[in-house]
């Protein structure tokens, strides 16, 4: 059995630290580690261990995040995809 599997995480450990809740907050408004750090005036490794942390105890594998980032560019890819064709048929019809 993997050592990820959320089924060997006791309860008592699943409880995140108000610091985990404050940083779980800010990775779901989409900042960077890298942000994160900066705003919280803490280095970008406790920034990662913290992340790290979250992700194990709500039972996620690094494979499985992995998956989920994966995921999440090809969202970001085709906003974009869409917001520059908005873009291009608008300057079209400003241009005719």
């Amino acid at each position: 059995m993997s050592r990820w599997r959320a089924s060997k995480v006791t309860e008592r450990s699943v409880a995140m630290t108000p610091r985990e809740r404050e940083i779980a907050l800010r990775v779901e408004r989409d900042l960077s580690n890298y942000e994160i750090a900066r705003k919280l005036g803490v280095k970008l490794g406790t920034v990662k261990t913290h992340v790290h942390n979250i992700f194990i105890k709500g039972g996620m594998s690094p494979r499985s995040r992995g998956a989920m980032t994966a995921a999440g560019i090809e969202r970001i890819r085709e906003a974009q995809r869409r917001r520059w064709q908005r873009w291009r048929a608008a300057r079209s019809v400003d241009n005719t």
